[in-house]
């Protein structure tokens, strides 16, 4: 089994955001959800390297990638086990939603249930646990794998920001220890 890692939306060319949206300010800088995603998704590598367990980075690139060529990819590498894990940061038209959520499709799985609790067991209840859901999205639908979407929580709510920023190493320890024991 191998985890696939998947750093939603695009990164930084040349100083130049890839993907239109969700970004936000945090201490005088801008904070874009596809870098944060994929500085995630680098500490994850270092941790399966140290640790021995089998990975796969879905898109190294900076830029955004189509969702269809995100799941082609997928389905490339896929073998029976594998566990998709799609890495996001919420928004909402107000201020007030916070947290995180963990996603599947269709019906709500244990591997969702196993993130949510791995999560919020490292987060220290700073961040509010929004639950398991299902989703109709495209990665969770399209996948072979096992696939799980986490919205690491939301960058139009300053507390979440700050904590998403400030402690990134929970954010990261709460998605490893659910691949240490999944």
């Amino acid at each position: 089994m191998k985890f696939i890692l998947d750093a939603g939306h695009g990164g930084l060319i040349n100083g130049v955001y890839q993907t239109k949206g969700k970004r936000a300010v945090h201490g005088g800088n801008w904070f874009y959800e596809g870098v944060y995603n994929r500085e995630i998704v680098d500490k994850l590598v270092v941790m399966c390297e140290a640790h021995g367990l089998d990975y796969h980075v879905l898109v190294p690139e900076q830029k955004d990638i189509k969702l269809s060529e995100r799941i082609k990819r997928e389905h490339s590498i896929y073998k029976k086990g594998d566990v998709l894990i799609s890495i996001h940061c919420d928004a909402f038209s107000k201020e007030s939603a916070n947290g995180f959520s963990t996603f599947s499709y269709n019906h709500i799985n244990n591997v969702s249930k196993a993130l949510n609790k791995s999560f919020d067991d490292s987060n220290g209840c700073e961040l509010r646990n929004r639950g398991t859901r299902t989703a109709n999205f495209y990665m969770l639908r399209k996948s072979k794998s096992k696939a799980v979407l986490i919205e690491c929580g939301f960058m139009t709510n300053y507390n979440d920001v700050c904590y998403l920023k400030d402690e990134q190493n929970n954010i990261v320890e709460g998605i490893f220890n659910f691949m240490l024991t999944h």
